[in-house]
């Protein structure tokens, strides 16, 4: 994961009110940790009803609200994982949601989501889809540390997204889904492999995606520090 601080917001302190945004040339630091991440098809967001305008807004919404609900199923806090949501990754050409340890080398909070993803992401799903707010809050898919200012979001959007993924998730993914080494080789039985080509007759890369699990480099801008999402 490589992640660049590029700016910082002023705030007035009673009421957080953004007074402005002023640039930052930092380096950009990187880390090597591990990630599970899952993908859909641009056809099977759009037979669900999500916008192509919509798909950034209702990724990053997803992937918002599975961080900060990952600590029910692994002993974590959201600040011990970071994100990432793409509509089209270099990598799996997809759509795609990462979350990842904020840990060099993984402290195994991705790994214990890979073997939970369906309880993970069920429950994810429920706290998007039951929260009263009309379109999006800190309880369900804003977050207090995410790099791009918690925009855009698209709320309804990410529950379809996430009702897709859960339509096709198999019962027990980490059985054909990819496994990783520590050193980034990947089993040549699974699935995928770790320059993100997939194999076309276990259909990941679709909407039938099984959640995986890899060492991956992805790229992001961050105005905040720590694992960026």
């Amino acid at each position: 994961m490589t992640s660049q601080v590029v700016s910082y917001q002023r705030r007035r302190i009673a009421t957080g009110e953004v007074i402005d945004t002023r640039p930052l040339d930092l380096p950009a630091r990187e880390l090597r940790t591990v990630a599970v991440w899952f993908t859909l098809s641009p056809g099977s967001l759009a037979r669900a009803g999500v916008e192509a305008a919509d798909v950034p807004g209702a990724l990053h919404a997803a992937e918002h609200a599975a961080i900060g609900l990952l600590p029910l199923m692994a002993t974590c806090d959201r600040w011990d994982i970071g994100g990432l949501s793409t509509a089209l990754h270099p990598d799996t050409e997809a759509p795609t949601v990462f979350v990842y340890d904020g840990h060099p080398g993984g402290a195994g909070f991705a790994e214990r989501a890979y073997r939970t993803a369906a309880a993970w992401l069920r429950a994810t799903r429920d706290a998007i889809a039951e929260c009263g707010c009309e379109t999006g809050c800190p309880s369900c898919v804003q977050s207090p540390k995410c790099g791009n200012g918690n925009n855009p979001l698209a709320k309804s959007e990410a529950v379809q997204v996430l009702d897709v993924v859960l339509t096709n998730l198999p019962a027990g993914p980490a059985d054909a889904a990819t496994a990783a080494t520590a050193d980034g080789k990947v089993d040549p039985t699974a699935a995928g492999t770790a320059d993100g080509e997939i194999d076309p007759a276990c259909g990941a890369g679709h909407a039938g995606a099984l959640p995986r699990q890899d060492h991956r480099t992805a790229r992001r801008s961050t105005a905040g520090s720590g694992p960026p999402d």
